[in-house]
């Protein structure tokens, strides 16, 4: 029974873990908006930008943001919420961050927004982390570990999502 039982248990986990990564980025798609609103260029900046400095760096930003966001959404497969697929996929996704954060981080900020934006970077380069400690603990199906990276990870895309909307991103709102 035990084993039934953790086998069930186990089963669960998984599952609430997928379903996690799935809203926060590791099998794309978590987000209503249409790709091509996302990627309208010039339609980015919102009433929160208050200057050209601004629009400028969101229009960049934006770009960079659309790419990822293609490429990560196009990487999804059938039978994502099988942990031997998240340990085979999350390795690649998480390099995709990780580049495009290192490349959103080399973009200037105006400074009416350069603490938020270093804040935007961080939280990417914390998902792409975390997105690797993920594909390791799905490797090795350490559930407890899957199911706090999953938990982390949500909260790590809440915050990057409420800021970067604050300020008038859309695509870099976005993870997938």
């Amino acid at each position: 029974m035990w084993k039934i039982l953790e086998g069930s248990r186990l089963c669960a986990v998984l599952a609430l873990g997928a379903a996690v990564l799935a809203a926060a980025g590791c099998g794309g798609g978590g987000s209503s908006q249409t790709t091509a609103s996302a990627t309208t260029p010039g339609s980015t900046a919102s009433a929160t930008s208050s200057s050209p400095e601004d629009a400028g760096l969101i229009t960049k930003a934006e770009a960079i943001c659309s790419r990822l966001n293609r490429t990560v959404t196009s990487a999804v497969v059938p039978g994502a919420l099988d942990p031997r697929k998240i340990a085979a996929g999350a390795p690649r996704n998480a390099a995709l961050e990780r580049a495009a954060a290192e490349e959103l981080s080399r973009l200037k900020a105006p400074a009416t927004m350069a603490a938020d934006w270093r804040k935007i970077v961080t939280y990417r380069l914390t998902l792409a982390t975390e997105l690797s400690e993920l594909a390791r603990a799905a490797q090795a199906r350490r559930t407890v570990s899957i199911t706090a990276l999953a938990a982390s990870k949500k909260r790590v895309h809440q915050q990057l999502s409420a800021l970067a909307k604050r300020d008038g991103f859309k695509a870099c709102a976005r993870i997938g």
